[in-house]
């Protein structure tokens, strides 16, 4: 590896000559005290090439910038980086004053726009971010991944769907009964899971108020084990509370579908 410096000290001499040395070996430098173990002098990060201090990689300040907005986009210039990102470039980029609706692009030192979001198919909304606020931003090639922001906000709740907490759905109504390893496997190829025994509870608590239907008057398979081998638990004969063990294989029973959040 080349390295080069713009101050070197002479042996035998006390004062300081500017020059620049170039080695192609590793330096390591010896010196009792650990203030002269040190290169100095290094200036700021201007260019992608240029040398880097310590203070200034700590200090994180070579990816950090306060974005302008521009036809619509975010606009960032960031010292030290080239114009075109490479895959796995983290920049941390505070929010313009003004909010932008919509998609978020972000077109950094020139290049782009690329698009903003919290995992793909799912873009940063423009309004979601307040003025000032920081965003971590990492790049994969295409686009910028937010670390940060709302990027751990909730997945909706929609169509048969409704919220019992911040952290799961539940169905609405029941489906049709089902034996149960056909009842987990529904649920999985809609991307939901059988409710848990607690989260069962939890809604059929709330149904009233959340419009939840037909949870009380015969039992629903819960993802919970009985007591035994080969048996389910199940819930909601006539209480919100009653349970019971059911063979798996022994029948059918209904079921609801339960989504994380």
């Amino acid at each position: 590896m080349r390295k080069t410096f713009t101050t070197a000290v002479l042996a035998g001499f006390t004062s300081f000559v500017c020059a620049q040395v170039v080695i192609d070996n590793r330096i390591e430098l010896v010196a009792p005290d650990g203030a002269q173990r040190q290169v100095t002098g290094i200036p700021s990060l201007a260019e992608p090439a240029a040398v880097q201090s310590a203070q200034q990689e700590q200090s994180n300040a070579h990816r950090v910038a306060l974005a302008s907005v521009e036809a619509a986009v975010w606009s960032v210039s960031i010292n030290g980086m080239g114009t075109t990102p490479v895959a796995g470039t983290h920049i941390v980029v505070f929010a313009p004053e003004q909010t932008l609706a919509g998609a978020l692009q972000l077109i950094l030192n020139g290049a782009g726009p690329f698009a903003v979001v919290h995992r793909i198919g799912d873009a940063v909304l423009g309004e979601e971010i307040a003025p000032n606020a920081p965003l971590s931003l990492v790049f994969d090639g295409d686009r910028f991944h937010a670390l940060s922001g709302t990027v751990h906000r909730p997945r909706e709740c929609s169509g048969e769907l409704v919220a019992v907490t911040n952290q799961f759905c539940v169905e609405v109504a029941e489906r049709e009964p089902a034996n149960f390893f056909d009842a987990a496997r529904t649920c999985v190829e809609a991307g939901r899971r059988l409710c848990s025994w607690g989260e069962w509870h939890n809604a059929c608590r709330l149904r009233v108020e959340l419009g939840i239907v037909n949870m009380i008057g015969n039992w629903e398979y819960t993802d919970d084990t009985a007591n035994e081998d080969n048996t389910v638990r199940i819930i909601g004969y006539s209480s919100c509370t009653i349970a019971g063990g059911f063979v798996v294989g022994n029948g059918t029973q209904a079921y609801r579908c339960c989504l994380t959040r």
